[in-house]
Parts: C-alpha cells; structure tokens; sequence
C-alpha cells in the first residue's frame, strides 16, 4: 500500500538567468528606450545582500520568469561572459527534495544557502538555494571552471508575506500562491508590454560543463536528448540546448522567448555591436 504523505519529485522551473554581456551590449541594453518602454518591466539598480556583497545590473521582468544583466566588473565577481541560470520550486519544502535527488543523480557535492537581502537597515531572509560543487575548495561566490552554474531556489514565505502582497484578483491563478514565480515578479511585470516568459536558452559549453548541466538536470526531472553534437534538455516550459564550446562562442549564446502580443512583422533591435533581439510573430530571439 502507497504511503500517501509522500510526496514525489517537485516540479522545477526556470526561475531567471543573469548574464554578464561585453561593455558595448550592457551600454545598449541600458540606453534602450525600446527595451525600457515597450518591451518589458525594466528596472535597474544595486541589490545588498547578507554581509558586504552587493551587485548592480538591469532586470526585464516576464509574466513568470525575468532576465538579469549584470555590469562586467574584472576586478570583481562579474567578468564578462559570465551567467547563471536559476530555477526554482513553487512549493514550500520542495527544495529539499531537490536537493536529495541532486545528492542521487550527481558526483558532486550539493550545497545549500539561505541568501538575506538588506532592505533598509535590516537583513531579511530572502530565499534559499540548492547548488552542485565539484571542487572542494570551490564557494557560493566563486564557481570552478568546470560548474554547471546552475542553481535552484525557493522563495521563502516570510518574504512574500512582507514584500508581495498577493493579487487581489488572481483568477484562480499561481499569483496568489505564496512562493510562486508569478507572485514575485507581479509587482514589476506589466501585462501590456510584449515579454511574457523565456522559452529557450542555448549555450556553447565545455565537455565537463556541458556533462554537469546535463546530470544535474536529468536528477530534476528533465528529459534529455541527443541531436547531433547538442544535448537538448527539455523541462516544464522551457528548452534548454548545449552545443560544444569553441573559442568564437562560448556561454549563453541565445535566449528565446514568448509575446504577450502578436507581432505583425518582423523587428530587430541591436545593442552594441554583438546583440540583436527580433521578434516576429509571438516570438523573440535574443542572440549574444
């Protein structure tokens, strides 16, 4: 007889990514009055986290899922082709079932945070989070060369409850749900702008890199293929695709995603002289 109290593996989604571009695609990002007034909520600022560690960077909030782009910094943490990739659960608990399967399905050693956020003059817990390491001297701040960079949080209750307020008319959707996507992002993200939520995200990575991602996401619950050289790793609402590094791509490369609207001809954006978004269609595409 099946014990009902418990539960199975937890569904887990992308939350955001962050990306450190080249100088002259940050600049563009940032005096894009497209980007900043028709595109998507956009805000920019300095976030302060838990002791002395801070970062800057511009954020374009989706309906569920949002993007981060940080400042290169080479004398600090960002250096430019740096990312990250966040996912995250939606069910109180659920990040520590994620971190026994990742304890299963993986080599490495599974680490857990708890990140606070200053606000004001107080440091509030904000979420935690679950990572891989694969080098006993590798930290939170600084991840090995061979880390897959990937990462998945939980919202904490507490947090939600202070900072955002539930909608007061969530017609029966995730919004009101206390440590949902959508709850987090509803406060910045604006129904009549045209993102609604990143699809795809395809990366030039190295063997050990590309070999860690994928085990790591196979422990989630992804399915995995093969397509020729790629690997593609398919999740709740989302694609992710792996291609070998080289020494003209390397990092995220391309970022896909769905409109609120249709588009009725093809436009392309570009920011310095590397990025181009276009969109056509209920699509956007977003090359690095």
């Amino acid at each position: 007889m099946l014990d009902s109290s418990v539960k199975g593996p937890p569904t887990v989604y992308l939350n955001h990514l962050y990306l450190v571009p080249d100088p002259s695609t940050f600049s563009g990002i940032g005096h894009s009055e497209f980007l900043r007034k028709e595109f998507a909520g956009f805000s920019a600022g300095t976030v302060r986290a838990e002791g002395n560690d801070t970062w800057s960077g511009m954020y374009l909030m989706g309906k569920r899922t949002y993007l981060e782009f940080l400042k290169a910094n080479p004398s600090g943490k960002q250096k430019e082709g740096d990312y990250g990739i966040g996912f995250g659960v939606e069910e109180e608990g659920g990040l520590a079932r994620v971190a026994a399967l990742l304890r299963v399905g993986t080599r490495g050693q599974v680490k857990r945070h708890l990140r606070k956020r200053k606000v004001g003059d107080r440091e509030v817990p904000w979420f935690r989070t679950v990572d891989v390491r694969y080098d006993r001297k590798q930290n939170y701040y600084s991840r090995m060369a061979d880390s897959s960079n990937l990462w998945v949080m939980e919202y904490l209750r507490s947090y939600m409850e202070e900072f955002k307020p539930p909608n007061p008319n969530p017609g029966g959707g995730s919004n009101a749900r206390a440590i949902s996507r959508e709850r987090y992002n509803a406060p910045s993200f604006s129904g009549e702008r045209l993102f609604e939520d990143v699809t795809g995200v395809e990366l030039a990575l190295n063997r050990r890199k590309s070999t860690h991602f994928v085990g790591e996401l196979r422990a989630l619950g992804y399915e995995i293929r093969t397509s020729g050289e790629q690997r593609v790793c398919t999740g709740p609402d989302v694609t992710l695709t792996i291609a070998p590094e080289t020494h003209e791509s390397s990092g995220i490369k391309v970022i896909r995603m769905s409109l609120l609207r249709w588009m009725g001809h093809r436009q392309v954006y570009r920011f310095g002289a590397r990025s181009t978004l276009t969109l056509a269609g209920r699509a956007a595409i977003w090359r690095f």
